[in-house]
């Protein structure tokens, strides 16, 4: 009998390269940790939200609720922001009707200044200046902010805290407010009055006005 050859059984062994789950751990946490900086980043979170890695899964899931909590919460800031900018240009449109302006005029001479009484149909004064004036301890003139490079103009000035030849004001026998170039007090049936704040020994000394706009609203 002839002898049959014997093939050698060759086994093959297949490998499946699946997912490696394991590995997956380490990026979900750096997605996680990285979305507090930058917000966006937590998006990648959806990447592992089937992972079969838990603590993977758990940490994509975390990382998208994190963005979307973070989403509500800018789009509610922004609509508290822009509903308090509207109440805020609503108040200032509403905070008083244009009564009328007059005009009056501050010597930097005149140690009692001007005065115009102001209606108690009137809320408050919106004051605005023009002009120059000059003090004789200074060699050049200045505008109703004063001299703002000389320092406070001491205990002897109407507002001692503020600058020389600031235009300063009080509405009857309140404080003395600093005024300046431009700016607004509540006055309502009583005398304002203006005047360029100096020690009153150097009222001789000074030279030039102020013409000051007074309008009134209620």
């Amino acid at each position: 009998q002839q002898q049959q050859q014997q093939q050698p059984v060759v086994m093959q062994q297949h490998v499946f390269l699946g997912r490696n789950y394991n590995d997956e751990l380490t990026p979900s946490l750096i997605v996680f940790v990285l979305g507090w900086f930058i917000c966006i980043v937590w998006l990648a979170g959806f990447k592992f939200i089937k992972s079969r890695n838990m603590a993977a899964k758990w940490l994509g899931i975390g990382s998208i609720i994190m963005f979307f909590l973070t989403l509500i919460g800018v789009v509610i800031a922004i609509a508290v922001t822009v509903a308090a900018a509207a109440a805020a240009a609503n108040a200032i449109n509403s905070a008083g009707t244009y009564r009328s302006t007059s005009t009056v005029t501050v010597s930097a001479s005149s140690l009692a200044g001007t005065s115009k009484f102001i209606s108690s149909n009137t809320a408050y004064v919106s004051i605005s200046t023009s002009g120059r004036w000059q003090s004789g301890l200074f060699p050049s003139d200045t505008t109703a902010n004063g001299y703002t490079s000389g320092g406070q103009c001491g205990a002897s000035c109407q507002r001692s805290a503020s600058y020389r030849l600031r235009l300063v004001a009080r509405c009857g026998s309140g404080s003395w407010t600093d005024i300046g170039s431009s700016g607004t007090m509540y006055c309502s049936g009583s005398t304002l009055y203006l005047v360029a704040n100096d020690a009153s020994g150097n009222y001789g000394l000074n030279s030039g006005s102020i013409t000051v706009s007074i309008a009134e609203y209620s």
